[in-house]
């Protein structure tokens, strides 16, 4: 991995991002953590022709006593030529991309690509600017998403702010318990409707076992706030992991929950959209083991 990195960093700018990125999304099956799967299907009954087979990367940094060397080259060239594919069907339209705020404000550009704390951003966005907030904030405890991301960090020379991050640990020394999680996640929340413009949509995607997670959402007064909850509809997993897969009580699949500023409480036209989604509920949705 060493001597890849060495030789992607010899590129351009342009062409060293991209080498990057099939780097970063290659590294996980590089490590010594692709663990082997041996008897697949024993428990339903339809064991597998082949005695050991190739696993992936799990949640977590671990070393199974059984695992895959796998080329590191032949890993990364399939990631290329996944890409060089892809490129095909690309529109060719050119964008223009900026990566702070200010230039973006006051520029043309299409696009603004900020890798930052979100507290930090958002409290330089004004009030009422923007149409659609879509957002995916960290679900609790469930993914410690810097801690885990520690191997693509060294790999890019990213020195991670853990102090800022919104997640529990069990880690005591980080001081990342329930409750500043609600009071940050709580913060972020305000502030994403403060930018929202009237009649925006704020959709958030969550899910969570314990209702304590849930806090952020249920205590908030959203009425004094100028908004209100519509509704939700299921956001199924692209594909399941080995958790969902061997975790009695895992979650199946997360939340979409859609929220509106409004000036007045006339939402006909945003629900005669919401309404066609296959799962539309205007419920709030339950912790999974509150659900009936």
């Amino acid at each position: 991995i060493d001597l890849l990195i060495q030789s992607i960093n010899k590129t351009n700018d342009k062409i060293k991002s991209a080498l990057l990125l099939m780097l970063t999304s290659a590294s996980g099956q590089m490590s010594k953590m692709v663990f082997a799967i041996t008897n697949r299907g024993k428990n339903n009954g339809t064991p597998s022709k082949i005695d050991i087979e190739v696993g992936s990367w799990a949640i977590g940094y671990w070393k199974p006593k059984l695992h895959f060397e796998i080329n590191v080259w032949n890993c990364f060239d399939n990631k290329v030529q996944k890409l060089l594919k892809t490129l095909k069907y690309q529109d060719t339209n050119n964008y223009t991309q900026v990566d702070d705020l200010n230039t973006f404000w006051d520029s043309k550009s299409d696009l603004c690509l900020i890798e930052n704390d979100c507290k930090k951003i958002l409290n330089n966005i004004p009030d009422d600017t923007i149409e659609l907030i879509i957002t995916d904030p960290p679900h609790g405890d469930r993914i410690p998403y810097l801690e885990l991301s520690s191997l693509w960090n060294a790999l890019l020379h990213k020195k991670p702010d853990y102090v800022s991050e919104i997640v529990v640990s069990n880690a005591k020394e980080r001081e990342k318990n329930i409750a500043s999680y609600n009071l940050d996640m709580k913060s972020v929340l305000c502030n994403m409707i403060r930018i929202l413009k009237p009649q925006g949509i704020l959709a958030l995607i969550f899910n969570a076992v314990d209702k304590k997670y849930w806090e952020f959402l249920t205590d908030i007064d959203l009425k004094s706030k100028g908004t209100t909850y519509l509704g939700c509809f299921p956001l199924n997993y692209s594909a399941n992991s080995l958790v969902q897969d061997n975790r009695q009580g895992a979650l199946k699949h997360d939340y979409v929950l859609i929220f509106r500023k409004v000036q007045n409480h006339d939402n006909t036209d945003a629900m005669s959209v919401f309404n066609k989604i296959q799962g539309w509920s205007i419920n709030f949705p339950l912790p999974l083991g509150e659900e009936k």
